[in-house]
């Protein structure tokens, strides 16, 4: 039995070729995949070309402050694994970012937009790939300007919305755009392997010999093979960079399900890629070297992230959280990076319920167009387009569902919303708009009118994501920003404090610390930071309070211990300073600071029998100290042992030989 033939999927449709009028040279020119892709580069250089120069912000001190990251080779030795086994690839690119440029954060951010670009075009990719799946190429032909349209418009919309801006110009939040690269590789290679599935079965259909093993058979199983191989290491890259990546079986089966369908089911090896995506999401970790036992263990632990928040109260505010999603995809504006969002613990209350069912009505939505597009016969009366496109529009609704799951369900995370979460789900939304604006465009008077409301959008969404990164300009920029759409969010105050700090802009530091700690008296940070702030003010009398409420919050907190002992030094409170440089010392026996600050301080009280042991133990601990090497060949001098205090006076002049005041000790001493 000869095999039906199926016509090619980018053919025209007859009722479109009268809106095909375009110059034939200029037709093939614009609708080459070269020129789309080459628009899609364009449109997300024009978006993010204030950023390269954004400063580490926030949460970028983990790169930057981290010693695994910073040192490439201790990074590869294990230490890079041992630091952050789940999202180690992605921390890998820090590392080669700093083994190669420092801080410098131009390199970082070339990286993160460059991730962005070619993210952009696997989404033109997947989007033009689908329309070669059985689902559409055994159906009726279709326009060619829809087949243009979908994939570079949902491209577009991706590239080019601001909601995207936090994932891209926030330089941490690589671990998204990078996961979601992979994630969209493994799904586009998993189709490509599906594909070539299909050929090699209308190959043996044609020729009636189901075993055949000819030449072109061969090559196409290894096709297959290699497609199938490239998804599953894709798979294992976005599962190692960031957990979104869990979703990611779960979209190929519903990819599966819907474009390749109950005809293909005889395939034994239908299911065996998503399957082996999930033992490799799940398994990865113990070829790695983490025992089951571990991951099995204290699964209430695993599955939930700096917060004992319960799963129902985080499950109910998520149904208002994907409302906010899904209003910022359609009108992003007042865009925030650190959103003041309450936690629901009632259904019944009114952002809970009207998010519910606004969710319910989606996947309804989706339901009915699935049912449509699967039920409705081609000879109906309804456009055969409209069939096509249903089915895509409803993968595009489940898809934005689906990826949402890791950080939008029971799973607990301390912060409830933040838009880098919204990078992969939107591209489910991306398309689906695409399919939809088809749609519309079938019923305008030419397709001509529906590419210039579609440019006017990419226009405006360019526009907003440009002047959204100037936002980011600097870190005052950003936190004054949030403690505007924020004002009730001590946290927000809080980082705006610390950036004025380290700009020198202390009295403006202050009253955002001040601002802090009246909204939530409890956050030993805020009291921390503002008595710090005041102590460098020359205010110890007022930082003393804060230091002591901070200590009372956190009874570990090191450092406050030794600024607190500080600020009694400032007021002639020598008795208190000695005691809490003992607490400093007590909660860390390696702080060299407070080693040094007590062997100081008991020095100049005269008790050399103890300060010596303390200032010793500094220059143990860190031998390059030069103010530790003076302070102990002070102290060794005064108790007697001239020749090691001599040593440890000349070894701080070597470490810094334009002090002055170590020159003075070190010839005071008689050193020739």
């Amino acid at each position: 039995m000869k095999a039906q033939k199926v016509v090619p999927a980018a053919h025209l449709a007859a009722d479109d070729h009268a809106r095909q009028k375009t110059a034939p040279g200029v037709a093939r020119w614009l609708i080459h995949p070269a020129t789309h892709l080459a628009l899609i580069l364009i449109i997300g250089l024009i978006a993010y070309s204030n950023t390269f120069t954004v400063p580490f912000m926030w949460d970028d001190d983990s790169i930057i402050s981290t010693a695994a990251v910073t040192d490439l080779f201790r990074f590869l030795s294990g230490e890079g694994y041992a630091f952050n086994q789940r999202r180690f690839i992605g921390f890998l690119t820090f590392a080669l970012n700093y083994h190669f440029g420092g801080t410098n954060v131009v390199g970082y951010h070339v990286v993160n937009l460059t991730i962005h670009l070619m993210t952009a075009c696997l989404v033109y990719v997947l989007a033009s790939i689908t329309f070669r799946v059985p689902f559409f190429a055994h159906r009726a032909p279709f326009s060619q300007s829809t087949v243009i349209f979908i994939p570079l418009f949902a491209a577009l919309l991706f590239v080019a919305h601001p909601i995207q801006t936090q994932a891209v110009t926030y330089i941490v939040q690589r671990l998204a755009s990078l996961a979601t690269f992979f994630y969209l590789a493994a799904v586009i290679s998993y189709v490509k392997a599906r594909l070539v599935m299909v050929e090699s079965d209308k190959q043996q259909t044609v020729t009636g010999d189901a075993t055949a093993t000819g030449n072109n058979t061969t090559y196409l199983s290894w096709r297959m093979i290699g497609w199938f191989g490239l998804a599953l290491a894709c798979a294992l890259l976005a599962m190692h960079t960031k957990e979104i990546a869990a979703t990611l079986p779960l979209v190929i089966l519903t990819y599966e399900f819907f474009f390749f369908g109950a005809s293909e089911r005889k395939n034994r090896l239908l299911f065996i890629a998503p399957i082996l995506m999930i033992l490799v999401i799940f398994i990865s970790p113990v070829l790695l070297g983490k025992p089951m036992a571990e991951i099995m263990s204290a699964v209430d632990q695993q599955t939930r992230l700096q917060t004992m928040m319960p799963r129902a109260d985080y499950l109910l505010t998520q149904f208002s959280v994907i409302a906010t999603y899904l209003r910022l995809l359609v009108l992003p504006i007042n865009q925030n990076i650190d959103y003041d969002y309450p936690v629901f613990s009632s259904f019944l209350v009114p952002q809970v319920m009207v998010g519910f069912l606004l969710i319910s009505a989606l996947l309804s939505l989706a339901v009915w167009l699935y049912r449509k597009s699967d039920t409705q016969p081609l000879n109906s009366g309804q456009p055969p387009l409209t069939v096509h496109l249903y089915r895509l529009i409803a993968f595009g609704i489940c898809w934005f569902f689906i990826t949402l799951l890791v950080e939008s369900s029971f799973i607990p995370i301390i912060d409830v919303i933040f838009e880098h979460r919204l990078y992969l789900p939107s591209i489910g939304i991306f398309i689906a708009v695409a399919a939809g604006g088809a749609l519309l465009m079938k019923r305008l008077p030419s397709f001509m009118y529906g590419w210039v409301i579609a440019a006017t959008i990419i226009v405006i969404f360019t526009g907003a994501t440009n002047m959204r990164n100037r936002v980011w300009q600097t870190s005052i920029s950003l936190w004054t920003d949030v403690t505007a759409k924020s004002p009730n969010k001590d946290r927000a105050h809080d980082n705006l404090g610390q950036v004025l700090s380290e700009q020198g802009l202390m009295q403006e530091a202050a009253e955002e610390f001040k601002k802090a700690v009246l909204l939530n008296p409890d956050n030993h940070f805020s009291h921390y930071n503002l008595a710090s702030c005041l102590a460098l003010m020359k205010r110890p009398d007022e930082a003393i309070p804060h230091f002591l409420r901070a200590l009372q919050l956190e009874p570990t907190m090191d450092t406050a211990e030794n600024n607190l002992a500080l600020a009694y030094l400032a007021i002639k409170q020598v008795d208190n300073a000695v005691v809490h440089f003992r607490q400093a010392v007590k909660i860390n026996p390696n702080g060299v600071n407070f080693r040094n600050n007590l062997g100081s301080i008991l020095h100049a009280k005269g008790s050399l029998g103890e300060a010596i042991p303390h200032l010793q133990k500094a220059v143990e601990l860190a031998p390059d100290y030069a103010k530790a090497q003076h302070n102990l060949g002070k102290a060794l001098l005064a108790a007697g042992s001239i020749q090691q205090g001599k040593f440890h006076l000349q070894e701080a002049l070597r470490l810094e030989p334009g002090n002055d005041r170590y020159r003075e000790a070190v010839t005071r001493s008689g050193i020739n």
